[in-house]
Order: structure tokens, then sequence, then C-alpha cells
């Protein structure tokens, strides 16, 4: 949600034309700024909506992110 109210939200704002001209440039490049920073993230959220099954529960342990059956135990 963070990413949609930093990124999508102000380029739909200035895009349609309801803020001055300097607030549209503004609030446009502050928003690809923050969606190209973000792209790391999007990335992980991408590969666990697509990679995990969906009765899986996911864990993070520092920098790695593992999966499991929900009905098992995790090790």
């Amino acid at each position: 949600m963070p990413f949609i109210i930093i990124s999508v939200l102000p380029l739909m704002v200035a895009g349609c034309g309801a803020l001055s001209p300097a607030l549209t440039f503004w609030a446009a490049w502050f928003s690809t700024w923050n969606a190209f920073f973000a792209c790391g993230d999007v990335f992980g959220i991408a590969l666990i909506l697509f990679q995990v099954p969906r009765a899986a529960t996911v864990q993070i342990q520092s920098w790695r992110t593992y999966w499991r059956p929900s009905h098992g135990n995790f090790a």
C-alpha cells in the first residue's frame, strides 16, 4: 500500500492537471524515483505471489525467505 500511495497516486494526481505546473513536475519526479528505488520490493512480492503455493506459509530469516506447506513443520 505505501508503494501505491507514494508512487502511483501522485502520478495520477499530476496527470489529471489538478496541481500547478511546478507541483506537477515535483510530484512526478519524486513518484518516479520512489518507484525506481522500490522495484526490488515489487520484484520480491511478485516472486512470492507467483512461485509460492497458495496454501504455504512464508517465513523470513535474515536475508533469506523460505516457504513450507501449511501442514508441515518448518526447521
